[in-house]
């Protein structure tokens, strides 16, 4: 594009928002650039510009607010851009029924530059304000938008998401982005939505940093595609998204974790990391082979903004993969050493005890149980003098013995005022753990009896959700699948004939 005086530019490094060339040195090959900040100075401010640095703008966005002169006293007018017309003009609407067309030269374009507000009485003196028509609808407008935005605690990518979002998922959404130090790992259950609670994240920090937004989701190779349509369909990300875009306009970057080795992904310096399956980064961290693939990972999650890593794995049994996870989120706290593995081990088994007298510690316990537990707390010697007093309280009342029992008391046994910072749903998490600890087995037999044929289920229906729609047909189509996987299992072990 052809720059000339008049001419409207931006600059990725010199200045921010939209400038007019005032005039244009072929000595220096450079311009000096001038911003609107009121009608009474529509080119203050100027400064020099290399050549280099300036990019024309051939057009606006609609509905920019721009100002123009107008008519024979050249008076300045307020109006909204509504695109290009032939001949290289432009349109601009004043009223409902008030336009005019003219050159880009004679559009200017408010900048506050440095500033922090623009003056009113510059815009009234220069008699250019918006019609006064529109008020009413402008009105009405940010009414709405301030109670849309008041609902979702000012998150923009809840409303500007195609997903409804559950209570829960929307509790861990305000909590990462309220925390200062967004470096998360998010254990829920199967089936509870942390790829939804991820992608609220993802378009989130997309709106906040934008053009320096860099974005890298790394997850099984099965799941490449599945995250791919997730993104585009549910959070409209395909315009920052897609491999066909130029370098500079992709800013989500969806891959195996193979793939973080690759031109691709090893230039790039991300803002933010989302680890779908993080559980699978042990396979590399511990593993004989590709190492480096896991210490690429572990350095994006380091630098970046914000780290995220998805993983519905329970603990026990997986505390070397655990402690992979957590390295990448805080590599001083868990160290990929033996002395970090023994810590960690340790930090699991404080956990699991602890996890353990506290989902006993209810009114609904026998007596027996209560003085077992009340023993146990007492042995810990934690020099906390509120607690024993507490505990002193509560004995009489817990005694099998004691012919004095007040019930009411019993619900003391379940007061925690040492704890500093607990989750919303913590005690679904504590009740499931206290049944892990009472019974481990159970999560063997788990592993020998579902989660083999559901994966194997998983990884036959590859990428792709249930084809039907409503319960009876989706009832009948996982039929057919453990059909097949029935028969396929007995020919397996039995055999066939012919």
């Amino acid at each position: 594009m052809k720059l000339g005086v008049g001419s409207l530019v931006e600059s990725k490094t010199a200045f921010a928002g939209i400038g007019k060339i005032v005039s244009i040195s072929s000595e220096n090959k450079s311009a000096t650039v001038g911003f609107f900040t009121s009608p009474l100075s529509p080119i203050s401010n100027q400064i020099e510009v290399d050549g280099s640095q300036l990019i024309g703008k051939l057009k606006l966005f609609e509905q920019t607010v721009v100002y123009c002169k107008v008519g024979k006293s050249q008076n300045w007018r307020a109006g909204f851009y509504e695109g290009q017309r032939p001949n290289d003009q432009h349109l601009i609407k004043y009223g409902y029924d008030d336009f005019d067309v003219v050159s880009i030269d004679e559009i200017f374009v408010p900048n506050l530059v440095e500033s922090s507000q623009f003056c009113p009485a510059d815009f009234l003196a220069g008699r250019a304000t918006t019609s006064p028509m529109y008020i009413n609808d402008r009105t009405s407008f940010f009414k709405s938008y301030l109670n849309q935005r008041a609902s979702c605690a000012s998150i923009s990518s809840i409303p500007s998401s195609a997903v409804n979002l559950e209570i829960h998922q929307l509790s861990v959404v305000l909590q990462v982005l309220n925390d200062n130090v967004q470096k998360y790992l998010l254990g829920d259950e199967v089936g509870l939505g942390k790829t939804i609670e991820a992608g609220f994240l993802v378009r989130e920090h997309i709106l906040e940093y934008k053009d320096k937004a860099c974005i890298l989701i790394l997850t099984p190779s099965s799941l490449v595609q599945q995250w791919q349509v997730e993104m585009s369909q549910k959070f409209h990300l395909e315009d920052v998204m897609g491999d066909d875009l130029d370098e500079e306009d992709q800013k989500v970057f969806v891959g195996c974790f193979q793939d973080i080795l690759t031109t691709k992904f090893i230039t790039k310096k991300p803002t933010m990391v989302v680890i779908d399956e993080g559980h699978q980064l042990g396979e590399f961290a511990w593993g004989k082979e590709n190492k480096d693939i896991f210490e690429k990972i572990s350095f994006a999650c380091h630098d970046s903004i914000s780290t995220v890593v998805l993983s519905g794995t329970p603990i026990t049994g997986n505390t070397k993969n655990f402690l992979a996870m957590l390295h990448c989120l805080n590599p001083d706290s868990y160290q990929m050493n033996d002395e970090g593995i023994a810590s960690f081990n340790n930090k699991v088994a404080e956990r699991e005890k602890y996890s353990g007298i506290y989902g006993a510690l209810v009114s609904e316990s026998d007596d027996f149980t209560l003085e077992g537990v009340v023993e146990q707390i007492e042995n810990f010697d934690l020099n906390d003098n509120e607690l024993n007093l507490l505990i002193a309280n509560l004995k009489p009342h817990i005694d099998y013995f004691s012919e004095y029992k007040d019930g009411s008391q019993r619900a003391l046994a379940k007061r925690d005022p040492r704890r500093m910072r607990r989750w919303v749903h913590e005690e679904d998490i504590d009740a499931m753990q206290a049944r892990l600890d009472a019974s481990p087995e159970t999560m063997v037999v788990r592993k020998q009896t579902v989660e083999h044929p559901f994966g194997t289920i998983k990884m036959w229906m590859g990428a792709s959700h249930f084809l039907m729609k409503r319960k009876h047909n989706v009832s009948t189509e996982i039929s057919l699948h453990i059909l097949a996987y029935n028969l396929k299992r007995m020919m397996t072990i039995v055999g066939t004939r012919g």
